[in-house]
């Protein structure tokens, strides 16, 4: 009976202590250098088993070049790495123009692969 009771007690706060991911959770992601800030877009070069697509990442440079230039903006940015085939992120936080930005790119991106593209992700992070 004192077993029975103890395997119920571990039981409990076992299940008392599960965190459940809230519905309405922030946009606000905290990556791993410490940035709390509101992830906007996020475009990831990812890779399945052969390294990731360099033509498309020198490609996607030129597209924010020239996106800045056309709209004489500066949008900032950070790269995150993530992979051992040299997946990265991309990270752009909320800024001006950027919904004008993900239609831009997402249109001069379209004719490559391993490029996917996160609106609005968690964070940054892998």
């Amino acid at each position: 009976m004192k077993l029975l009771g103890n395997i119920l007690f571990i039981g409990l706060i076992s299940f008392m202590s599960c965190n459940t991911p809230k519905k309405n959770q922030s946009k606000m992601g905290i990556n791993r250098y410490g940035d709390k800030q509101t992830v906007r877009l996020k475009v990831s070069f990812i890779s399945i088993g052969q390294g990731i697509n360099h033509e498309a990442s020198k490609y996607f440079l030129k597209v924010i070049e020239t996106f800045n230039k056309e709209n004489k903006v500066n949008l900032q940015y950070k790269i995150v790495p993530w992979g051992r085939e040299g997946e990265y992120n991309y990270c752009f936080y909320e800024q001006e123009k950027i919904k004008e930005f993900i239609n831009y790119s997402k249109k001069a991106m379209e004719q490559y692969e391993n490029v996917e593209f996160h609106e609005n992700p968690l964070n940054c992070d892998k």
